[in-house]
């Protein structure tokens, strides 16, 4: 084969035009191809708009109508549970007028304030000399605080109920008038404490071995309040300057008072009383706070933010557990002078009738205390040893119990004051560097957030007969970081806890009440399961991905699951957990609790996924918002495909929210479920009675598992 030859210049020329000309060609052709791409995507853009401004006009259409067919209806189902709630307090309030009782219950607002009216005529001076001669007695004054703590049981009940109906004006009132019996208590403890002071002989202890010591030990307990409310007292006087050995004066404070208080030397020896005084709520006399503020007030002051003075722990706002404890040095008055054999001249000074509480360790009342995070200094701090009431559940966590001290310098629960708390038993001992106000307390957010919720119909907890069976009956289960708390609504409108099974709750488990009293009495025990705004700002101070879901949204969850609670399981979704606070998913499928009942078989059903949404979190509205929107308060629902969060990778699939088959969204819950359950479901919805709904509306306005789960 011979040598190819040189290409010539015009060959080279001609190659170079007919690889231009190729080039040309397929430039030309790729643009006429993303031309038509684009062109392609713009018709399937604008048929797509086209068919979702389409699906967003009939959706619209079909949602208003849909408002117009149930038009009325649930107003009129709150009008009759409202009347439901009148008539109960009507004949509440009848059959005690009838019962000719002088005190009044706490649903009566107006014989409340009367009450509170006489209560003040009671502490005039006046008339104490007049009735009793000058003296107010321990006795007398215990016995006057048993009265007045069950009216504030009452109150306490009233608040309970307004706020599980959502009424915070009402809840409000009731908080100032338990802030003012709480001062009718602290009041009549000043005016007895006086009363022993004065006639410290009437308490004289006996030492045999000890002639010279001169001491005095007045102990009193409002045995009637119950063991988790009882007001207790003890007041201790050394009535003469003495020595002592040791380098602590240790005061057991027995029968029935269970405090126990080591005081230092530098006390120990003094002529001095000491009082220590447990009340049954944190309360704060009006001696040591500003006169107008009231306990809404208060409570919003014990979250104290990070760097501010006092504040050990940021932002975590605490719970009382027991009450409050009141440990105080008091100045005593002057002692009696003996004119001759059986003559004494008892001076009369403001201490006769009053008290003069003496800060320690000396410090500047005014100016506010400050954590250093350093030991006390050696005798100025004291010990002290309290047993929590029977009923009270501690804090099993580390470092979960904490104690409060109110610092009447900026009227505020503050952290920091005490050190080396330990909890051996159902007593807590603790070191404190100050005196006056204590409380015992916990993180209200210990239970929160819920792990899971769900809500089911249940055969009654205790049966009464056969007829039993078909009464209303269903069981709210919340599972909090510590334990499963179960509670169960009849067909009466009462609850009653069911679970767990321990002795401090056994009060609850066998008494019935309303749903707001039934969460108020727990929370008295440490387990706090009605978050609030506060304790909103408490979680989301942790950090993740939380926000507190819409009030609209929570408040029709609320109301038409509880319409649905005699026919439906309904639980938490697991996969669901990071949607924003206008949107919220749970799970619902037709009860099977029934035939299995009737069966003696356990049958289960699969869940749906039920996904309730504000209309302008809506993707049918985000892709047409110029079609315009569902009035308010604009929320509707549907069933969607959901997703799975079981742990498995394998198994677990993201959350969808696109329509399940054969769905469509709806404004109420019962439409949107309809599909998916049998006709005799929706019978024993309607059976069901309005106060069954009612409770558990409340059971879940209160306990709100849509936001903390």
């Amino acid at each position: 084969m011979g040598k190819k030859g040189k290409k010539s210049k015009a060959e080279l020329e001609a190659e170079r035009i007919e690889e231009e000309r190729l080039a040309e060609e397929r430039r030309v052709a790729e643009e006429k191809a993303e031309a038509e791409r684009v062109e392609r995507e713009r018709i399937a853009a604008e048929k797509l708009k086209a068919e979702q401004k389409a699906y967003r006009e009939e959706e619209l259409q079909r949602l208003q109508d849909e408002l117009r067919d149930e038009e009325g209806n649930l107003p009129r189902r709150r009008s009759k549970i409202n009347a439901l709630r009148e008539e109960a307090e009507t004949d509440r309030n009848w059959t005690h007028f009838r019962n000719c009782v002088q005190v009044p219950t706490g649903d009566d607002a107006l014989a409340v304030n009367g009450y509170q009216a006489r209560l003040e005529q009671d502490m005039n001076e006046e008339k104490i000399r007049h009735e009793f001669a000058g003296r107010f007695t321990i006795e007398h004054s215990l016995s006057r605080i048993q009265e007045i703590e069950g009216v504030a049981r009452g109150v306490e009940g009233a608040r309970a109920d307004a706020l599980a109906r959502g009424d915070l004006a009402s809840a409000a009132a009731c908080d100032v008038q338990l802030h003012n019996l709480r001062d009718a208590v602290v009041q009549r403890l000043n005016r007895c404490t006086a009363d022993v002071l004065q006639h410290s002989d009437d308490y004289k202890l006996v030492n045999e071995q000890d002639p010279d010591k001169r001491e005095m030990l007045a102990l009193a307990k409002d045995d009637v309040s119950g063991s988790a409310q009882a007001t207790r007292i003890a007041i201790w006087a050394n009535m003469k300057q003495t020595m002592q050995r040791g380098p602590f004066k240790q005061l057991s404070f027995g029968d029935g008072v269970d405090v126990h208080v080591d005081l230092p030397k530098a006390l120990g020896t003094q002529r001095l009383c000491v009082r220590a005084m447990v009340l049954g709520g944190a309360h704060v006399g009006p001696t040591r706070r500003n006169t107008g503020e009231t306990l809404l007030q208060r409570r919003a002051s014990m979250d104290l933010p990070e760097g501010e003075d006092g504040s050990l722990l940021a932002g975590r706002d605490m719970l009382p557990l027991g009450g409050s404890v009141q440990v105080e040095v008091l100045g005593l008055p002057p002692p009696a002078r003996r004119l001759k054999q059986g003559w004494f001249v008892t001076p009369v000074t403001g201490l006769s009738t009053s008290v003069d509480v003496k800060p320690f360790p000396e410090y500047e009342e005014d100016k506010p205390f400050r954590y250093e995070a350093k030991d006390p200094e050696p005798n100025k701090y004291i010990r002290l040893r309290v047993s929590l009431p029977p009923t009270v559940v501690p804090p099993e966590e580390e470092g979960a119990l904490r104690v409060m001290w109110f610092d009447t310098a900026c009227d505020k629960w503050v952290d920091g004051t005490t050190c080396e708390i330990k909890l051996s038993g159902r007593e807590v001992s603790w070191v404190s560097n100050r005196t006056g106000v204590l409380c015992i307390a916990q993180p209200r957010t210990l239970d929160l957030f819920y792990k899971s919720w769900s809500l089911s119909p249940a055969l009654p907890a205790v049966q009464d007969g056969p007829s039993e069976v078909e009464e209303a009956c269903a069981v709210l289960s919340l599972e909090t970081p510590r334990m499963t708390v179960k509670i169960e609504a009849r067909g009466d409108g009462s609850c009653r806890l069911v679970g767990p099974d321990r002795p401090e709750l056994k009060p609850l488990m066998t008494n019935s009440t309303t749903a707001g009293r039934l969460i108020a009495e727990l929370s008295k025990c440490g387990i706090h399961l009605a978050p609030d705004a506060l304790d909103e700002e408490a979680v989301a101070s942790r950090g993740g991905n939380w926000a507190a879901k819409d009030e609209s949204v929570e408040q029709k969850l609320c109301e038409e699951l509880a319409a649905l609670a005699a026919g439906f399981d309904v639980a938490n979704d697991p996969s669901a957990k990071g949607l924003p606070s206008g949107r919220c998913s749970v799970r619902l499928r037709e009860t099977a609790m029934y035939v299995a009942a009737a069966s003696g078989q356990e049958t289960t059903m699969d869940y749906d996924t039920l996904l309730v949404e504000r209309d302008h979190a809506s993707k049918s509205f985000q892709n047409a918002m110029d079609c315009g929107a569902l009035p308010a308060p604009g929320v509707k629902c549907q069933l969607v495909q959901g997703g799975s969060a079981s742990g498995n990778p394998e198994t677990d699939r993201p959350f969808d929210d696109s329509l399940a088959p054969g769905a469509e969204s709806h404004v109420f819950l019962a439409r949107a479920a309809r599909p998916v359950a049998s006709e005799e479901a929706f019978d024993r919805v309607g059976a069901a009675p309005l106060r069954f709904q009612q409770a558990v509306e409340e059971l879940l306005h209160l306990t709100r598992p849509f936001s903390f789960c």
